[in-house]
């Protein structure tokens, strides 16, 4: 069981399609939010883990160590911590005369706009050397240059403190730094096996106060909080591989398998398609039981869902959400339903299913039918759309449905459509903006 109170990521702030919180300076800013990173990969730089983060190697100019992802799984509980670290330690002690400085920022504050004009972290440590330093400066900008910069004398974790405990840095106060800011975290430290601290940081928090520590439990349900969410955006699955399951080629999206179970079975989802016809290429997301004259599935029953990501109902100009539905090979066995989520998992207990626009048979094969604009107002701050689809196996036995041109937080535009003259810049591809 979970030791902690789950307090659920609160929103990352957008406001229009690229607008800003502080009018017509910064395009991306963050009025509240919670970075438990626990969607990060082990080892990868920060800013390939969670948008908004950067990281700068100021020292040396041949290494590539940097902030980065670090997945601890205890051998005691099973728990697993992830968090952010920096460290120089090299064991096969190659970078001896090496000197470190690594940089690690956070994403635009609009101070400004904040209910709670206060950040906090946890931070902890571990080889603890006099010669290695963690620092922690407010900026104007997100770079170790920044014409103005701000050392903040708060809490973080020393060597009085033993190894790998989390120490709170408590509420601190941004009154008075600037409309928007970044938070910027200096490492510092000698290259060697044993010559240099290891700095971890996890939950960073803005605009709102500092909570417990969150260790996620092996038994966590997998829709833990992300770095986003998403208030205005459009995926026409321009970046789609042929037959690739859409957990691959769009970040944030999930696909869920409930039947069949055994995967030896069959192992197909939701996934990605390319057709190309003459001069046109379309590109979108398909779920079909229908395996041609093979016929080896037959008497396989099949339920998959796609997920959405995160939605910020709260912070979005337009509420409503829309989509592009196709269909092929009718079958009364099959079905395509769409659902209200507050989890991003099938068995949410507070799903609701939407009556929706979708294709049906008195479409033509693959043709592309909107849905509309479907009001989310009212529905929740935070909420997840997935989509469900039933069929039974078979060489003729299971509907294919597509969706394309998901779009939520502006108006439904036309299905679009890529064409071998369409420049490259024109296109529209899957984008958070």
């Amino acid at each position: 069981m979970r030791n902690f109170t789950w307090i659920f990521m609160a929103a990352t702030v957008f406001v229009g399609v690229s607008a800003c919180t502080n009018e017509d300076t910064v395009s991306n800013t963050v009025i509240e939010a919670l970075y438990q990173f626990n969607d990060i990969d082990n080892k990868n730089p920060i800013n390939e883990l969670c948008p908004g983060w950067t990281q700068e190697i100021v020292s040396p100019t041949n290494d590539n160590k940097t902030w980065q992802g670090h997945i601890f799984v205890s051998n005691h509980d099973g728990s697993t911590d992830k968090y952010i670290q920096a460290t120089a330690r090299d064991f096969n002690n190659a970078n001896t005369e090496k000197t470190y400085d690594l940089w690690l920022f956070s994403p635009a504050l609009n101070v400004k706009k904040a209910t709670q004009k206060v950040f906090s972290f946890y931070s902890r440590g571990i080889y603890w050397q006099a010669s290695s330093s963690l620092e922690v400066y407010v900026l104007n900008e997100p770079k170790s240059t920044a014409s103005r910069k701000e050392l903040l004398h708060i809490k973080i974790a020393t060597s009085d403190d033993g190894d790998y405990t989390w120490v709170a840095s408590g509420d601190i106060s941004l009154k008075g730094k600037g409309d928007i800011v970044y938070i910027g975290f200096r490492y510092q430290a000698q290259g060697g096996c044993c010559n240099s601290t290891t700095y971890c940081i996890d939950d960073f928090a803005f605009g709102r106060l500092q909570t417990p520590h969150y260790i996620e439990e092996d038994d966590t349900p997998a829709y833990e909080p992300k770095c986003k969410l998403i208030t205005d955006t459009i995926y026409t699955f321009d970046n789609a591989l042929q037959y690739a399951p859409i957990s691959e080629i769009e970040e944030g999206w999930r696909d869920e398998i409930i039947s069949p179970l055994d995967r030896y079975e069959d192992d197909r989802t939701w996934q990605s398609r390319i057709y190309t016809n003459n001069s046109s290429i379309e590109k979108y997301i398909q779920a079909s039981a229908h395996r041609g004259e093979y016929n080896n599935n037959w008497g396989i029953s099949y339920e998959w869902w796609i997920i959405t990501p995160a939605l910020n109902v709260k912070d979005a100009v337009h509420k409503v959400f829309s989509f592009y539905s196709a269909g092929a090979y009718w079958e009364e066995t099959s079905s395509l339903k769409v659902y209200l989520l507050k989890e991003p998992k099938s068995t949410d207990p507070n799903k609701e299913l939407l009556n929706v626009k979708v294709a049906t048979p008195d479409e033509q094969n693959y043709t592309w039918v909107a849905s509309g604009d479907i009001s989310l107002e009212g529905k929740g701050d935070i909420v997840y759309i997935g989509f469900c689809y039933q069929a039974q196996g078979g060489s003729n036995n299971s509907t294919t449905y597509c969706i394309d041109d998901f779009a939520f937080g502006r108006l439904q535009t036309s299905h679009y459509i890529e064409t071998s003259e369409t420049p490259s810049s024109e296109l529209s591809p899957s984008s958070i903006n």
